[in-house]
């Protein structure tokens, strides 16, 4: 069906050997080329401060500062549980979408709901 775009997130001490991310947690950028893309993170609203979304699709617990480990939904999106106060799932685009563009329903532009980069997102 889709390739799984969330290979890329690992455990905190995995990071340096993977072949995506560096080991600041930065990716190469998606058009091939040796520069890298910096992550903007935000707060995720409702969280009260504890954990951030990435612009380029990464969740991360600031306490912590590890990556949550998303995980794919019967329909093919890719979905995080965030524990604490919220205690629910989130489709991974409407948290980045929340976050980047505002509220409304969330459209993937290539038509693959696993790319969630925020270049690939829009609202409606």
């Amino acid at each position: 069906m889709y390739e799984d775009s969330y290979s890329f997130i690992l455990s905190k001490n995995a990071r340096s050997s993977h072949p995506v991310l560096g080991t600041d947690g930065s990716r190469d950028s998606p058009n091939g080329d040796l520069s890298r893309d910096r992550d903007t993170w935000r707060p995720i609203d409702g969280s009260r401060g504890q954990y951030e979304v990435s612009s380029l699709g990464k969740v991360r617990n600031v306490r912590t500062n590890r990556l949550l480990t998303p995980y794919i939904s019967p329909k093919g999106e890719v979905m995080i549980h965030l524990r604490g106060y919220l205690n629910r799932n989130f489709t991974l685009a409407s948290l980045i979408a929340r976050a980047f563009l505002g509220e409304g329903r969330v459209k993937h532009i290539d038509g693959n709901p696993q790319n969630n980069d925020l270049s690939n997102l829009e609202v409606i």
